[in-house]
């Protein structure tokens, strides 16, 4: 290191009018104002900032001038060990390392309280839930190989959330020079959060059925499902009978009998019951028909893809299912059937909570009765969601016209960027029993006239799969096929 001008270090005191061991920080190593800066970011509409940037500054009075891997402090907003109760919101906590020169990203472990989460001071959609277990819109950080791994990408990450479990959690923390854990990094360092249980009495109350199990009819060998929800306090138990007598064991909100016989045809009921008193259910008559040795059993392509969406949207549920002879659809919310609802598609326009729930599609023919996996619509107050979620557009290229333009505008206003999916799918649409689809596409982004974005070959990108289902899209079929995708998460207002 360079030995200081005494005449220029004098001058540059009797100016700043700073103590001696800031400006000899200072001069040395420059990144501990960036530190300071990031600090600043902090407190810019969070008061939780304020004790990091102390911290941080008082490090830099003391002539704090490590690097990443040496003498690191660990900073929090609150002090560990943090005791809090089930169903109490801490105020929000930050941390970092002082004495650092730059942090890019986090690797966690431990455990984090149910109902809480680390999430990035960049983007707070982007939430760790738990070690490895980052939400649908947060991606997660690669380890190299395919995988996800513990991670957080942020410059300082902020722990937010109401605990819904008692006990007690500690969590590890270590930062990283670079995104995706690389680079230098710092020691580990640990943080404590005790939960207490709630000290809420709650008011006992009798069981009450909120959805009724519903008459059923399957094909002998087919499934037999019925279902039914209730609440009450304490949390009621089930108990399923058969023309009035229990069934053993049949002691959850859903029975089912995965190869049903002419047997069990009658009238099911279910009794609900809770310290305060029991509640029978209306009865539901199940009808099992004899076997068929002709036909092939329904069997789904595509399955419901669940959503996330505003409310008073319009959202579209979509199956492709094969069978001889062709099959006959029922769709359920929560295991219970929609009247009319009988096509391949299900549209719900205006939707608002009481429409959120798990759908589900029962293909039925001849043979037997076949149930769809699980599509779930979720509401949220998010307010950068467009208005238009999902557009298909089919067109047929040839050789002598191989290139097929979409335009589109977005809008500003108070939403600012909106998230930005572009598709060209070729080989996947053979799924859905297109005959002739292109083999191998690409796909081109243009921001007006500049080149934004570009692909060909999507990978299987988890950014991407994530993207797809958030829209409703259906998924393509393997990592390894050659259709084509673009995904701008923020995209400026303008014309694309």
């Amino acid at each position: 290191m360079k030995t200081l001008n005494p005449f220029s270090f004098r001058l540059a005191r009797a100016r700043l009018q700073l103590p001696a061991a800031v400006l000899i920080a200072l001069l040395q190593r420059t990144p501990i104002v960036r530190v300071l800066a990031v600090a600043d970011e902090l407190v810019v509409s969070s008061p939780l900032g304020a004790v990091l940037k102390s911290a941080v500054a008082l490090a830099a009075s003391l002539g704090a001038v490590h690097s990443l891997a040496g003498a690191t402090v660990f900073v929090s907003s609150q002090s560990s060990p943090l005791s809090t109760k089930v169903g109490t919101s801490p105020t929000p906590i930050g941390f970092t390392f002082s004495n650092t020169q730059n942090i890019m990203s986090w690797k966690v472990g431990g455990s984090l309280p149910p109902g809480m989460s680390l999430s990035t001071t960049e983007n707070p959609t982007i939430a760790l839930t738990g070690p490895g277990t980052l939400d649908a819109t947060g991606g997660g950080v690669d380890d190299g190989y395919g995988g996800k791994i513990g991670g957080i990408n942020s410059t300082t990450p902020v722990l937010r959330g109401t605990p819904t479990a008692p006990g007690n959690y500690t969590f590890t923390l270590q930062a990283f020079e670079f995104a995706a854990l690389g680079g230098l990094t710092t020691t580990t360092a640990s943080f404590t959060i005790n939960v207490a249980a709630s000290d809420v009495t709650p008011v006992n109350t009798l069981p009450s059925i909120s959805a009724q199990p519903q008459s059923f009819g399957v094909i002998a060998g087919g499934t037999l499902t019925l279902t039914t929800a209730a609440s009450g306090t304490p949390a009621p138990t089930f108990q399923w009978r058969k023309d009035g007598t229990a069934i053993t064991g049949a002691t959850n909100a859903t029975f089912v009998i995965s190869a049903a016989q002419v047997a069990d045809a009658g009238t099911y009921t279910v009794a609900v019951t809770n310290s305060v008193g029991t509640v029978l259910s209306s009865a539901a008559v199940v009808t099992v028909s004899p076997p068929t040795t002709q036909g092939v059993a329904p069997s789904f392509v595509q399955s419901p893809l669940s959503q996330t969406v505003i409310a008073g949207a319009t959202v579209a549920f979509n199956v492709t299912a094969t069978g001889t002879p062709t099959p006959t659809f029922q769709w359920r919310r929560d295991g219970v059937a929609i009247a009319g609802a009988t096509k391949s598609s299900l549209i719900l326009t205006g939707v608002t909570v009481a429409n959120a729930g798990s759908y589900t599609v029962v293909a039925s023919n001849s043979v037997t009765n076949v149930t769809s996996a699980a599509g779930t619509l979720a509401l949220t107050t998010a307010s950068n969601f467009g208005h238009l979620t999902n557009l298909a557009i089919f067109a047929t290229l040839t050789a002598a016209v191989p290139d097929f333009t979409v335009a589109t505008v977005i809008g500003g206003g108070s939403g600012g960027t909106k998230p930005l999916l572009v598709r060209a799918a070729g080989p996947s649409l053979t799924q859905l029993g297109v005959v002739g689809a292109v083999s191998d596409t690409k796909a081109e982004l243009f921001a007006g006239s500049t080149l934004a974005d570009s692909n060909d070959n999507w990978g299987g990108t988890t950014a991407l799969s994530s993207a797809f289902t958030s829209v409703g899209a259906f998924a393509y079929a393997s990592a390894a096929s050659k259709d084509a995708a673009i995904f701008l998460p923020a995209a400026a207002p303008g014309a694309y």
